[in-house]
């Protein structure tokens, strides 16, 4: 057991300073992952396990990852084609390129943004020292993504978007409260306190 240290490792994130970051040892195993390797459902599977760890880092991961996951199933084409290869490219160029995220104070106003269109769904989680200030000091926490099979109809994607979205970042802002000072008591949070605002991002990049 280590104590009074400024950065510890817990599920595969370096913690410290109030930052968070993937940790190093997945970053070098996805970016590499042997190419032979992944032409097997074996190997497929294992490499998608280790994205999951980057989920919190890399935007619509989720959505992204939905053809290569096609590839792990029983009824699934087997068959990786240049679109397949491109994107395993792709991603094992931007695992290497990640931001550092930002772990919200006590005191902050959070964001999520959140869109879901009839395949799935985005959420990015934010924070800001008050709620009025400029939107360039807003400051990244996580990402969420997932995809919806079957597909939802409009309304259906939007709704369930905002449910997965809380459940995916509610570790960001279940611990928030929101104080009385007339009473001198505080609550638990809910979405129209001062800290708090959840906008919809129709049409965005998030889904």
């Amino acid at each position: 057991m280590k104590i009074v240290v400024p950065e510890i490792e817990f599920l595969g994130a370096v913690i410290g300073n109030c930052r968070i970051k993937l940790q190093p040892h997945i970053i070098t195993k996805v970016a590499d992952f042997k190419d032979e390797d992944l032409k097997t459902t074996k190997g497929m599977r294992s490499w998608l396990g280790l994205l999951n760890y980057a989920q919190n880092y890399i935007p619509n991961l989720g959505k992204l990852l939905s053809p290569l996951y096609a590839k792990t199933s029983p009824n699934g084409d087997k068959k990786l084609n240049k679109q397949d290869w491109d994107l395993i490219k792709q991603i094992k160029e931007k695992i290497q390129k990640l931001p550092e995220l930002e772990i919200p104070p006590e005191d902050c106003f959070i964001i999520l943004e959140v869109d879901g269109c009839m395949d799935g769904w985005g959420g990015v989680c934010k924070w800001k020292k008050a709620k009025y200030d400029s939107k360039n000091t807003e400051k990244i926490c996580a990402y969420a993504s997932g995809k919806f099979n079957p597909p939802k109809s409009t309304i259906d994607a939007e709704i369930d978007a905002d449910i997965n979205s809380l459940e995916a970042l509610k570790i960001y802002f279940l611990d928030k409260q929101k104080k009385d000072e007339q009473k001198g008591v505080s609550s638990s949070p809910q979405l129209n306190d001062p800290w708090f605002v959840f906008p919809f991002a129709f049409g965005s990049d998030q889904c």
